[in-house]
């Protein structure tokens, strides 16, 4: 009951509120973030086993009642590439991934390294960018309701 409350106070208190729960196991908690959360995002990576462990937490949430509108995947260090494509990792999750996070080690690590936000110490890195732009779909002022965080070289929306 104390994790309700405390979400009830945050949402009084801000704009948004995001709440990182564990990723292998749901506590009663993480239940009740899940219950009064608007958005539900699991974050993934294109590995197998990261897409198995999305499909049984997706179950898992269904289980509990918990609405499947409510859940987005964001895939975390995409980078084009040998491994699975995004059109076979949303064939197995069985729907679209919201949100493409691009792998930008050095960045992030220069940030955790110095203790600043990669969005102030490089505004102009991949990922600050990307931030950014999350932070605009979320909030519903991006342009393009279809972006998700990447682009080909052409400009074609991925």
């Amino acid at each position: 009951g104390h994790t309700e409350k405390i979400i009830e106070l945050l949402t009084k208190l801000y704009d948004r509120v995001i709440i990182d729960c564990p990723s292998m196991s749901i506590t009663t908690s993480t239940t009740e973030a899940f219950r009064a959360s608007d958005k539900v995002f699991i974050v993934i990576d294109l590995s197998l086993p990261a897409i198995r462990n999305a499909v049984r937490i997706t179950q898992l949430i269904r289980k509990l009642g918990i609405s499947e509108e409510k859940m987005e995947f964001i895939l975390h260090r995409y980078e084009k590439g040998p491994t699975l494509s995004i059109d076979e990792a949303e064939k197995n999750l069985g729907r679209r991934i919201y949100w493409l996070c691009p792998n930008d080690f050095s960045d992030i690590m220069s940030s955790i390294n110095e203790g600043e936000p990669v969005v102030e110490q490089n505004p102009r890195c991949l990922i600050a960018k990307n931030i950014m732009h999350f932070t605009k779909k979320l909030k519903g002022t991006i342009d393009n309701k279809e972006y998700r965080g990447a682009k080909t070289t052409f400009g074609k929306l991925i």
